[in-house]
């Protein structure tokens, strides 16, 4: 959802803000397996203070002001989830790693209560030859979901149903909540949420060659040649996005011609010869640490990086064919954002 506009000043506070709601994201990532200082009591009432201003901030019963508000849900989530994680990531980082022992052992005994499930992640030899088949993933967040919420009488929104019909789904019964819709959106017209997200990267790629000084008609021959597609599929790809995301466009192109306009006046060598990353890795490279950059700019080229990186146009057209191909069969992987990778194999 696209942000409402707001004063300069508010901006700057806002990106502030989006960056360290992805740095939290970020961050109960990477410490996978590794435990790090307990957080000190100060730290943990501040959070709770935090938790508490914003809970008192967006109470309906007090007339606050709704500007703000789904940015306000989402950071509290965030933050609540940041000091959950700081008291007892741990926990699940142990029942994931039994979870993945038990499999990687063939579903044989193993011991559960092992210091070495807690630390599955940090021996590169479990991540080097052995890759979490999907009936494992599932159990790992059955596990956790239940642990979490272990009875029905402390969990309104249903996450223990969600868990018993993951376990269930391993032993071949299909409970409602993962029923596939009945929509005509699947099936022999593919798989529509990872195809539209393949579609969103493309018109990306778009973007990001505009602000590196394509102009819209060569960006786009470019990007739908590489893909091969036709120019009008893209435009109508464009259409259905900017309904949903109106402001992305222009703020995407416009941050990256800030990056492009810098490295034009300090006269970059053979900049013209230079691909849309290899103007980014340099832009890294030379000026990142040195020169002040918006938060915003930096925001988005955080996004075009990923993009370039994760998603150059001939592997990107390759997902796209077999995403359209019937559900059943591929295999679909999404990395816990969708622009860090997206894995799809023939079945």
């Amino acid at each position: 959802m696209s942000r409402n506009k707001q004063e300069p000043v508010d901006d700057i506070i806002e990106s502030q803000k989006w960056r360290e709601y992805e740095k939290e994201q970020h961050d109960a990532w990477i410490r996978r397996g590794k435990r790090t200082a307990f957080p000190t009591d100060e730290w943990i009432l501040r959070t709770v203070s935090e938790l508490r201003e914003l809970y008192n901030e967006t109470n309906p019963r007090f007339k606050k002001l709704e500007k703000g508000k789904l940015w306000n849900a989402r950071h509290a989530i965030a933050k609540a989830y940041q000091l959950y994680s700081s008291l007892s990531c741990w926990a699940e980082d142990h029942i994931e790693g039994a979870t993945f022992n038990f499999y990687q052992n063939g579903k044989k005994p193993i011991d559960i209560n092992s210091h070495k499930n807690e630390q599955f992640f940090l021996d590169k030899k479990n991540i080097e030859k052995w890759s979490p088949t999907p009936e494992a993933i599932r159990e790992v967040y059955a596990n956790i979901i239940e642990a979490r919420c272990p009875t029905s009488l402390n969990d309104p929104r249903g996450w223990k149903r969600l868990s018993d019909a993951l376990i269930s789904y391993n032993e071949g019964e299909i409970q409602v909540v993962l029923e596939r819709t009945k929509s005509g959106k699947r099936g022999a017209k593919g798989n529509k949420p990872t195809l539209d997200i393949l579609k969103m990267i493309a018109l990306y790629h778009v973007y990001i060659l505009r602000g590196f000084n394509h102009t819209q008609e060569a960006a786009r021959d470019c990007v739908a040649e590489e893909l091969g597609i036709t120019k009008d599929a893209l435009i109508k790809w464009e259409k259905n996005y900017l309904k949903i995301q109106p402001d992305y466009k222009k703020n995407l192109i416009k941050h990256i011609s800030e990056i492009n306009n810098f490295l034009v006046v300090k006269k970059v060598r053979n900049l013209a010869k230079m691909t849309a990353l290899e103007r980014v890795r340099y832009w890294q490279k030379h000026f990142l640490l040195i020169e002040p950059i918006n938060l915003e700019t930096e925001s988005y080229l955080r996004v075009a990086t990923r993009v370039l990186e994760k998603f150059p146009l001939y592997e990107l057209r390759q997902k796209i064919v077999l995403a359209s191909m019937p559900s059943g069969k591929v295999s679909i992987l999404w990395e816990h954002d969708p622009l860090n990778g997206v894995h799809i194999t023939l079945e």
